[in-house]
């Protein structure tokens, strides 16, 4: 047990001695959404130390940080930080990178983050220059370099995509009745295709 409050979503840092994840909070005991923050704790457990401010920024239950994603390097945090949490709001996601302690940094500088195109679900090139994303306007799947330039759409319908270690390949899922497919492509939107698809338990 690492830590005793529960968490969601955890993400390893590369050196393997920590993990970030979500802590989420309801407005309310009659709340029908929750707000989460991240945290981090070593993986020996310990005390969780929280890294971003998510449901405690004022005012009180109005963000969401959530898609926790450690840089290769270990020193950048990419995120989904909701503008718009809890009840009465309307949700807007949008991508965020600290660095590993809170801290603001200039990257995504050149995105132009706008309430017509919300991003979320951020996943590392291995050499740490690009990330790719999901893009909730049509589920489809956006890749974009660290300063935010560059912005470009990767596939037209894609959840949960997850960059290869060896920066080849991008595998995401795409839903098909009631599975999901399981495909990959390469950074240039080249080369997709499917591995599996409702795959059964034997």
């Amino acid at each position: 047990l690492l830590t005793r409050d529960g968490g969601c979503t955890p993400a390893w840092a590369p050196s393997g001695r920590t993990i970030f994840f979500v802590r989420y909070r309801a407005r309310s005991e009659y709340a029908a959404t929750s707000c989460g923050a991240i945290f981090r704790v070593g993986a020996g457990g310990g005390r969780a130390r929280r890294v971003t401010a998510g449901y405690a920024a004022r005012p009180r239950f109005t963000r969401s940080h959530e898609d926790p994603a450690v840089s290769p390097d270990g020193r950048r945090l990419a995120f989904t930080d909701n503008i718009a949490c809890g009840e009465g709001g309307t949700s807007y996601f949008r991508l965020r990178v600290i660095d590993v302690n809170g801290r603001p940094m200039r990257d995504l500088a050149k995105l132009r983050q706008t309430f017509h195109i919300e991003r979320r679900d951020p996943s590392w090139a291995p050499d740490g220059r690009r990330l790719v994303y999901q893009v909730q306007r049509g589920s489809e799947l956006g890749i974009l370099n660290r300063d935010g330039s560059g912005e470009r759409r990767l596939v037209k319908e894609g959840n949960s995509p997850s960059w290869s270690a060896d920066g080849h390949w991008i595998a995401f899922t795409r839903p098909a009745g009631r599975d999901d497919r399981l495909l990959v492509v390469r950074p240039d939107g080249s080369g997709i295709h499917a591995l599996a698809h409702g795959a059964r338990d034997d």
